[in-house]
């Protein structure tokens, strides 16, 4: 946010590699990768989306127009940029070239931090109401996921879904994946003996079930029969808990 603006790379142990991004990206808070590896930072205080290739290098502006304070960003299964911005009251709509398509979500303010549910529903802190909005995959208004001023809640700046629960269900990967279809994507859990997988399925960013797989906790979906995009690996255990994985399959 204050510092060179620049991204910072680190190995999972901690330690530092380099700046990976070329040039800094004042007040940067929300970042993503397109389907090809590129990155993209927005600025809150400049009011724009800055793009950079797959090493890093600065390829320019992406978006300078239609947004008073950009927060967090990403990309949907058509490879639009949907960006919140918290100034304004929705998150707007962006498509490959940065072109302003319009409103995706409506509805808004001070909003600022995202996560998806296995379904495709989206979850955004929305500093006004001092709450956390739900919309289904398609940017309709679900209501209230967390009331206003529930437990103390001021203004949400940040909303993770920690794929972890307290009776010993461990996250798959929270991290987005990159496969081209040829390869599995392999998945594992670590199950307590007290669980059982109830349900293994693919879903796509829409909240449609595109394939369901064997109910295991370890095992290989295939995206050679499925076009390219977002998806969620979404895994539903005996006792109602769901962790997912999100993946994204491009074609080389």
């Amino acid at each position: 946010w204050n510092g060179t603006g620049k991204v910072k790379r680190y190995q999972l142990d901690g330690t530092f590699v380099d700046d990976f991004t070329a040039v800094g990206v004042s007040q940067s808070i929300g970042l993503d990768w397109d389907q090809s590896g590129n990155l993209y930072v927005s600025s809150y205080g400049g009011k724009l989306v800055r793009k950079f290739d797959t090493a890093g290098q600065d390829s320019g502006v992406f978006i300078s127009a239609n947004l008073l304070g950009p927060t967090n960003i990403w990309f949907d299964v058509n490879g639009d940029l949907l960006v919140t911005d918290y100034n304004g009251t929705a998150v707007k709509r962006f498509d490959h070239s940065g072109t302003y398509l319009g409103d995706f979500i409506t509805g808004l303010s001070k909003a600022e931090g995202m996560a998806f549910l296995p379904d495709g529903h989206i979850l955004i802190g929305n500093g006004a109401s001092k709450s956390v909005k739900e919309f289904d995959a398609g940017g309709a208004y679900v209501g209230e996921r967390i009331s206003g001023g529930s437990g103390g809640l001021l203004t949400p700046n940040a909303v993770v879904i920690r794929e972890v629960a307290s009776s010993g269900l461990n996250e798959i990967d929270r991290h987005q994946w990159a496969v081209t279809p040829s390869l599995g994507v392999e998945f594992k859990l670590s199950i307590p003996e007290t669980m059982d997988v109830q349900m293994v399925a693919v879903y796509d960013m829409l909240g449609n079930v595109v394939e369901e797989l064997s109910a295991s906790s370890t095992g290989t979906w295939n995206a050679q029969d499925h076009p390219q995009g977002i998806y969620l690996i979404a895994v539903a255990t005996s006792d109602g808990l769901m962790t997912s994985h999100r993946v994204v399959v491009k074609r080389n």
